[in-house]
């Protein structure tokens, strides 16, 4: 493949945006390439997702990829391609592109985003960049149609069962599956309400997550008592203390959840969780 950062095999030729660049040498990583649509949406995924020992996957939790970047015309030219908006001093802000575990390791490209949609589509990063140089190790790829139907249609499924979760919900469950993510707990109803229904359209299954796992009240309680400082959580030691008494509460096993294991904890000892949360109010 082209030798994408041997400057002295081509001479640079620094443009503002994508757009500046030859329509030609943006045809040549484009061409063939279907583009999103009203009625379909383009997805692009990390390649770092992996599979714990119940199958479920680990997504990392954020994964950022600069906006500028060469492409080559085949020949003898590079071009600097700058996706971002321009600062005070008018020179260009390079985009950086997210992907976050919160919303599946995923960027989903709609009908108004052809310019986010063909910077992917260039990116150096790209696995499905036909033109990309085989010495950069890539970072993302497009999702294949038949299996990003698939993701979609899952995720639109997943959305509306997020969506009935929340709406059946009581206001104390709500208030519980807040803490859980770790947010103020002292908010009105209708904040929770509204930040849980944002969650759920970027994240369905942790909505649905949520609602299967019977320790999600002991570990809302326990990070409201954290931040109370009705208990410290001391992460280099794994274990919760009475910072009152400087009494060890729990101590956490190697690999086990710090706030999960303490909940499993509290839910043995009836009168100590109770404890809490009449500290809590």
């Amino acid at each position: 493949m082209h030798p994408y950062f041997s400057k002295e095999k081509g001479t640079m030729i620094k443009t503002q945006s994508a757009n500046n660049a030859p329509k030609s040498v943006i045809n040549k990583y484009l061409d063939g390439v279907v583009a999103p649509t009203k009625d379909r949406k383009r997805i692009f995924r990390v390649l770092s997702i992996g599979q714990d020992d119940d199958g479920n996957a680990i997504i990392p939790q954020l994964i950022r990829c600069q906006g500028d970047f060469l492409i080559y015309d085949g020949m003898n030219s590079y071009y600097m391609v700058n996706g971002g908006r321009r600062g005070s001093d008018g020179e260009p802000i390079p985009e950086r592109f997210r992907f976050q575990k919160d919303q599946g390791g995923m960027i989903i490209c709609g009908e108004r985003d052809q310019a986010t949609f063909a910077l992917l589509m260039m990116h150096p990063l790209n696995a499905s960049n036909p033109l990309r140089d085989d010495n950069v190790t890539p970072v993302f790829e497009l999702v294949d149609e038949a299996v990003e139907m698939k993701d979609y249609e899952d995720h639109a499924d997943a959305l509306m069962l997020a969506l009935e979760i929340l709406g059946k919900a009581d206001a104390d469950t709500l208030r519980n599956y807040h803490s859980y993510l770790g947010r103020d707990p002292n908010r009105s109803d209708e904040f929770i309400s509204g930040g849980l229904k944002k969650t759920a359209i970027e994240n369905p299954d942790l909505i649905i997550e949520l609602s299967k796992d019977d320790t999600v009240d002991a570990v809302a309680l326990i990070k409201n008592a954290v931040r109370k400082k009705l208990v410290r959580k001391d992460t280099k030691k794994r274990q919760f203390v009475d910072p009152s008494t400087g009494d060890v509460l729990h101590k956490v096993l190697p690999g086990k959840d710090m706030e999960r294991s303490f909940a499993l904890f509290l839910k043995g000892k009836p009168d100590l969780y109770k404890g809490y949360e009449k500290l809590l109010g």
